[in-house]
């Protein structure tokens, strides 16, 4: 129903398959200069900050790291 419904071939998963079998490596090469930015690049670390050893800032000094405390606050009593 999904391919009926985005006009899609009947065997467009097998003509997908075969696409990404044929894709080069220099064809991934161009795609990644062309569309991914590293200066833009986010990570996201969720966990208990005094336990992620090394520190985050060692792992690269220029980097920004930013905390945010997501804790559930207990109820209180």
């Amino acid at each position: 129903m999904r391919y009926a419904y985005y006009d899609y071939p009947q065997d467009f998963i097998f003509q997908y398959q075969k696409q990404v079998a044929a894709t080069t490596t220099a064809q991934i090469q161009k795609a990644a200069q062309t569309h991914l930015k590293p200066e833009n690049i986010v990570t996201l670390v969720v966990g208990n900050a005094q336990e992620i050893n090394p520190a985050l800032t060692t792992l690269s000094p220029s980097a920004e790291v930013t905390t945010i405390d997501v804790a559930i606050p207990q109820p209180q009593a």
